[in-house]
C-alpha cells in the first residue's frame, strides 16, 4: 500500500492472507437463537431470549486484497448448531458489500460409541449495501437450485444404484436448473 490519506492507502492496498480464529464468538447476532424462534413460531420448541451471540469453534477467512476490495471464496465458520460457507467482497474505499452466506443447521447424532453429523437446511443469505447499513435478503433462487439439485440427485443415485454418476447426467442436470431458474 501506498499514500498519505486514508483513501489513497485503502485504494492502493493489495496482498493475500488467512484470518483464523479459534473458539469465539460473534457478538450481535444470535444464529442459534433465530432458529429456535423460528421452530417456535411453528410450536416444535420454545422460543429462546437470551446474549445475542453467536458461539464458534473455528472461523476462517482466506482473503485477496486489490485495489482495496477484499475478496473472499471461501470463508467458513463451525459453531455448534451450524456450518457456515460464505463468498464475496468488500470494497473499503466505497464501504460497500456484497457477500453470499450459506448458513447450514447441523445436527448430531449420538450413537453405540460414535457420533453422526446430519447436515440439515441450507437458506443462503444475500448480504449488500454498506458497511454502516448492510442489507439481508434470503437468496430464494438459491435454496431453490440447492433443493432442486438435491432431489434430482436423489433420483439419479435411484437410477444408477450404487451413486455412479454420468457425466452428461450431470449436465442434463445443470441444464434443467438453468431452464427453471433463469441463470
Amino acid at each position: 500500500m501506498t499514500g498519505d490519506t486514508a483513501v489513497l492507502i485503502k485504494k492502493t492496498l493489495n496482498g493475500k492472507g488467512e484470518l483464523s480464529l479459534k473458539d469465539g464468538a460473534i457478538v450481535g447476532i444470535d444464529l442459534p437463537g433465530m432458529i429456535n424462534n423460528l421452530k417456535a413460531a411453528f410450536g416444535s420448541a420454545q422460543a429462546t431470549q437470551g446474549a445475542e451471540r453467536t458461539d464458534f469453534s473455528e472461523f476462517i477467512i482466506p482473503f485477496d486484497i486489490k485495489d482495496g476490495v477484499i475478496s473472499t471464496q471461501n470463508t467458513s465458520l463451525v459453531s455448534p448448531a451450524l456450518r457456515v460457507k460464505a463468498k464475496g467482497d468488500a470494497d473499503l474505499t466505497k464501504e460497500s458489500l456484497n457477500f453470499r452466506i450459506e448458513p447450514t443447521f447441523v445436527k448430531t447424532l449420538k450413537g453405540q460409541g460414535d457420533t453422526k453429523e446430519r447436515s440439515g437446511i441450507t437458506v443462503p443469505v444475500l448480504v449488500k449495501g454498506t458497511f454502516t447499513d448492510p442489507k439481508f435478503s434470503p437468496d430464494l433462487s438459491g435454496a431453490a437450485e440447492k433443493a432442486i439439485e438435491k432431489g434430482i440427485q436423489k433420483l439419479i443415485d435411484k437410477k444408477t444404484g450404487d451413486g455412479e454418476k454420468t457425466d452428461a447426467t450431470k449436465d442434463a442436470v445443470k441444464g434443467l436448473l438453468k431452464g427453471l431458474l433463469g441463470n
